[in-house]
């Protein structure tokens, strides 16, 4: 956030459950509070279009037609902030994992490399307009990351396995039996492939968490939707 000198004073979540907590010691607020406190620029990061306007008609209601509202996600100027919070998310989301499981084995399975070709072009072939039109229909998402990057957050570096390259493929080699397993493919076809792959190896009284299941545009919910009903068949 230094790289473009910005100060963030509140963090404001539609979903009033969220206020009180925080993000990076910033509060999240209900918008009727937090567009109170002194700013300069409200960003708004959402993909989709209908979202984006509400959100603006609210922010106008409550503070009438006066500061900047910026759609950091369409802007490419801001794409560097967004990319910079994004892997914050991601290297901190291990991070708490290998802190609070400190005993266990972590496996991180990633391509550090962006989206897979393969499975951008499954998701147009579906034909779905909101992934269409999304920014996940970007082989280049993602990418702006790297393993050195994530292990620094790591508290016991000596449990972390790190596991390059394309899921499933880059599990071949492993036959543990997992009690704890996060999928964050975001995509159809490799989060059909995790759910396949993890669901023999799950210890009895284990975890599959999916991420992203009620995004508008990706591949968790239909998979879990349609896959499970065939019990992964």
């Amino acid at each position: 956030m230094t790289k473009m000198n910005i100060n963030v004073v509140a963090y404001i979540d539609m979903n009033e459950a969220k206020a009180g907590d925080n993000i990076y010691g910033v509060k999240i607020y209900k918008p009727e509070e937090g567009l109170k406190i002194k700013h300069d620029k409200v960003l708004v990061a959402v993909d989709e279009p209908n979202a984006f306007n509400s959100i603006v008609n609210i922010i106008k209601k409550v503070r009438g037609e006066e500061g900047e509202i910026i759609d950091i996600v369409s802007d490419y100027r801001w794409f560097e902030f967004l990319n910079d919070r994004r892997i914050d998310f991601l290297k901190d989301f291990a991070k708490y994992i290998n802190a609070y499981f400190s005993d266990k084995k972590l496996y991180l399975f990633d391509m550090f490399s962006g989206f897979a070709e393969e499975d951008i072009s499954d998701e147009i072939e579906y034909g779905d307009e909101k992934f269409i039109n999304s920014r996940f229909n970007n082989v280049h998402e993602f990418e702006n990351t790297s393993i050195e990057h994530v292990m620094k957050k790591m508290k016991y570096t000596q449990n972390v396995v790190f596991k390059k390259g394309y899921f499933p493929d880059s599990a071949r080699e492993i036959d543990n039996i997992f009690f704890f397993v996060i999928l964050d493919m975001d995509l159809y076809l490799p989060t059909l492939g995790g759910l396949r792959f993890f669901w023999s190896r799950l210890n009895e009284g284990g975890y599959i968490l999916c991420h992203d299941y009620f995004a508008n545009c990706l591949g968790s919910s239909s998979v879990l939707s349609n896959s499970m009903k065939k019990k992964l068949a």
